[in-house]
C-alpha cells in the first residue's frame, strides 16, 4: 500500500503482520539523555514530584514521543517499560514512581507509575515568579489556549561550525505569520490565530554536529532576550540551518510556553504541523485492516491520514482534532451527535458557517473505563488549505465522506478508515454517494445519499445488533513470579473467557504480549477461538536478560476479537529480578484496554512500534532491531 508525505516523497507501508493484533500502539521510545552540569546522580526505587515534558519527534518516516521529568534541580528522562502515558500536557504536574538508574527513571507502567498532581511550590522566572498548577487529571477532552491570539516568537539561530542564514527574517515572518496564520484561522473558522515577531539571526555556542534541543532552546531564549520579552510569548519556535538531529522537527505536546524546533526547514505544513502538538495534538493515523474496513487484525500508518496536517498532507485538522481544540461542538461550528436514524446535512467542511461541518455516531463504549468511541463523519471540498487533493487523480474526497474512528479522553486515537480497502492507494478513502459502510457490531450504517459544491446528506440508520459482542476477560497466571535470578525463563498460562452474547458464535482472540526491551518470550498458541461463555489458554515463556536490573518489571498479555479490534483486554503480572525465591502468587485479572512497545525480533510497522525505536527491513518484512 503506498502513500504520500507532507514533502511529496512516497513512502511503503508494511503489511499488516500475520495474526497481529492491533492494539492502540502509542508512539514512544526511550527518552534522549540530556546534559545537566552539577545534578546528582542516584540508583533505586524513587517518587519524584515535578514538571512533565511531552516531546514528539518528527522524521521522515518515523516518530516517537519523549518524556521527561523537570524536578526543581534537573531533568529526568522517563522510559515506560509498558502503557506510556498518553493523556499529559508538557507543563502538568505529576508524582513519578519508578526506578533510578544514573540519570534515567525506570516506570514500570504509564497506568500506575505516573499520576497527575497540583504542585503547590512556585518556580522562578528572572525576577518575577508564577504559581504553577496542573489539572488533577490527564488531557482533558477540550483542550485550553486555543481561541484568540497567539503570541508567538520565532528564533533564528545557527552553530559555531555552521553559520549559515539559508532564510531571511521577511522569508519566515511570511511563512509563519502569513501562510501559517492564515491556515489557523481558516481551520479554526477564525477563532484561532498567530501573532508575533521574527528574531535573528544569532550564532549560538554549540556545534551542529550534535543536536541538544534543550541546549539550542536555551542558547537562542539568552541571546533574543535583547529583541523580545520572552515571557509575553506563549509559543515559542527555533529554526537552525541542518544540524545532526534525530529528527526533522520535533515540538512539546502543549505546554507554556510550547516549543517547536525546526531543523534546516520552515516549511509551512511543517510548521503547521509542530504547532499543532504545541496547541496539545498528537497524528493523524490511517487504520489499515487490510481487505477490511474495520476488523481486530489492524496496523496503523502513523502519518497515514493524508487529509489532515497532523497526518501526512497540509490539510485541515480533522473533527475529532478539531473537537479537542474546541473549533468544533463548541457551540459557534456544531458536531452535529446522531441519536437516531434519519438523513443529516453537512457543509463543506472547509467554510465558515454555523451549519453542522461533521457527524458524531456511537460504535462502541468501554464498560472498564467508560470512554466512548465514536465515528466522525465529515464533508471535504477542494476549498482553501484543502485545495490540494483537487488535483490528486484518484482522489474520491469531493464525492463522499471523510469517516475517521477516535476515543474520549484518548488524544492519540484518531485513526481515518479507508472505505475501498481493496484499492491500491490511500488517497480514495472517502464513502461515496451509492456505497454504505455498516458496522454489525454497534448497529450501525452510514450512506452518503448526495454530495454537491453546496453540501451533502448522509443517511444514518441506528439498530439494535444481533450479536451483543463483550470484552473479554483475560487472566495471565501466576501473577507474581521470583524474585529469580536475570535470565531465568519463567512460564504464565494466559486464559481467555468470551463473554459475547450466546447469538455471536465463537470468536477467535489474538494473543499479544507485552513486557521490557531485550526480553524475549514464546508465546503458543498466538491465537485462540473460544465459544461464548468458554474460556481458552495459552503457554507463555518469558525471559529476562542476563544483564536485566534487579527489581519488578511488567509481563503482560492482550487480547483481541479479530472481528473488531476495540473488544480488547488484558492481564498483567510481575516478573520480580533478583535472588532466587522461588515466589509465586495466584493469578491476576484485567480488562483495561492499553498500549505496549515490541521486543526485537518482533514484526513491526514503524519505528515507533519498537521499544528500541529501530523498525528495519523490506516491506512486509519489516523487524526490531
Amino acid at each position: 500500500m503506498e502513500s504520500r508525505d507532507r514533502r511529496g516523497r512516497v513512502r511503503v507501508a508494511a503489511s499488516v503482520a500475520a495474526g497481529l493484533p492491533l492494539i492502540l500502539v502509542v508512539v514512544y521510545g526511550p527518552a534522549r539523555a540530556e546534559a545537566h552540569p552539577g545534578a546528582e546522580t542516584a540508583t533505586g526505587t524513587v517518587e519524584l514530584d515535578g514538571k512533565l515534558r511531552v516531546i514528539v519527534e518528527d522524521a521522515q518516516h518515523s516518530s516517537r514521543t519523549l518524556y521527561f521529568l523537570d524536578t526543581g534541580s534537573e531533568r529526568l528522562p522517563l522510559h515506560f517499560k509498558s502503557n506510556p502515558p498518553t493523556g499529559f500536557l508538557t507543563g502538568q504536574g505529576v508524582h513519578v514512581t519508578g526506578r533510578r538508574t544514573d540519570d534515567t527513571v525506570e516506570v514500570p507502567s504509564g497506568d500506575s507509575g505516573i499520576q497527575p498532581m497540583t504542585l503547590p511550590c512556585c518556580t522562578s522566572t528572572s525576577n518575577s515568579s508564577t504559581t504553577t498548577t496542573s489539572t488533577s487529571s490527564a488531557t482533558p477532552a477540550t483542550l485550553t489556549n486555543t481561541f484568540g491570539a497567539q503570541n508567538t516568537l520565532v528564533i533564528m539561530v545557527n552553530f559555531q561550525d555552521n553559520t549559515a542564514q539559508p532564510w531571511t527574517a521577511s522569508q519566515v515572518q511570511s511563512a509563519v505569520f502569513g501562510t501559517v496564520n492564515n491556515f489557523f484561522w481558516e481551520g479554526s473558522y477564525g477563532q484561532t490565530w498567530l501573532t508575533g515577531k521574527v528574531c535573528g539571526w544569532y550564532t549560538i555556542p554549540l556545534s551542529s554536529s550534535t543536536c541538544d534541543p534543550n541546549q539550542i532552546a536555551a542558547a537562542a531564549e539568552n541571546a533574543a532576550a535583547a529583541c523580545a520579552n520572552l515571557s509575553a510569548y506563549s509559543r515559542h519556535v527555533y529554526a537552525f540551518p541542518p544540524a545532526n538531529c534525530s529528527f526533522g522537527a520535533e515540538g512539546t505536546i502543549g505546554g507554556n510556553p510550547s516549543q517547536a524546533w525546526l531543523d534546516g526547514t520552515i516549511d509551512t505544513g511543517i510548521i503547521a504541523h509542530e504547532l499543532g502538538h504545541n496547541f496539545g495534538l498528537y497524528h493523524s493515523h490511517l487504520l489499515d485492516c487490510g481487505t477490511s474496513i474495520l476488523s481486530g487484525v489492524c496496523s496503523v500508518q502513523e502519518y497515514g491520514d493524508l487529509y489532515d496536517t497532523m497526518g501526512g498532507e497540509d490539510g485541515h485538522f480533522n473533527s475529532f482534532q478539531k473537537s479537542r481544540l474546541g473549533w468544533l461542538g463548541s457551540g459557534v461550528v456544531p458536531i452535529t451527535t446522531v441519536t437516531a436514524s434519519g438523513t443529516y446535512a453537512l457543509d463543506p467542511y472547509e467554510i465558515a458557517s454555523t451549519n453542522p461541518k461533521a457527524l458524531k455516531i456511537l460504535k462502541f463504549t468501554n464498560p472498564t473505563t467508560g470512554l466512548s468511541t465514536w465515528y466522525y463523519v465529515e464533508y471535504r471540498q477542494p476549498i482553501g488549505f484543502d485545495s490540494f487533493f483537487g488535483s490528486w487523480t484518484n482522489s474520491n474526497v469531493s464525492r463522499g465522506v471523510l469517516i475517521h474512528i477516535a476515543t474520549d479522553s484518548t488524544p492519540w486515537s484518531s485513526d481515518a478508515l479507508n472505505m475501498t480497502p481493496q484499492t491500491s492507494t490511500v488517497e480514495d478513502v472517502a464513502l461515496v454517494v451509492g456505497a454504505s459502510y455498516s458496522d454489525p457490531d454497534a448497529g450501525v450504517t452510514i450512506k452518503p445519499m448526495s454530495a454537491t459544491s453546496s453540501g451533502a446528506s448522509v443517511y444514518v440508520s441506528l439498530s439494535q445488533p444481533s450479536c451483543l459482542r463483550a470484552l473479554p476477560t483475560v487472566t495471565l497466571s501466576p501473577s507474581q513470579v521470583g524474585p529469580v535470578q536475570a535470565g531465568t525463563p519463567v512460564s504464565f498460562t494466559a486464559s481467555v473467557t468470551n463473554n459475547d452474547g450466546a447469538n455471536c458464535g465463537p470468536s477467535t482472540f489474538n494473543l499479544q504480549t507485552a513486557f521490557a526491551y531485550l526480553w524475549t518470550e514464546t508465546l503458543s498458541p498466538s491465537a485462540l477461538t473460544v465459544s461464548p461463555g468458554a474460556t481458552s489458554s495459552a503457554s507463555l515463556t518469558v525471559t529476562s536478560p542476563p544483564d536485566a536490573v534487579t527489581g519488578p518489571n511488567p509481563v503482560g498479555v492482550y487480547a483481541t476479537n479479530s472481528a473488531d479490534l476495540f473488544y480488547s483486554s488484558s492481564a498483567w503480572a510481575t516478573y520480580n529480578v533478583g535472588t532466587s525465591t522461588n515466589t509465586t502468587t495466584s493469578s491476576t485479572t484485567t480488562t483495561t484496554l492499553g498500549t505496549l512497545c515490541l521486543p526485537s525480533g518482533a514484526t513491526c510497522s514503524r519505528a515507533s512500534d519498537c521499544c528500541s525505536a529501530t523498525c528495519r527491513g523490506k516491506s512486509g518484512r519489516r523487524t526490531c532491531k
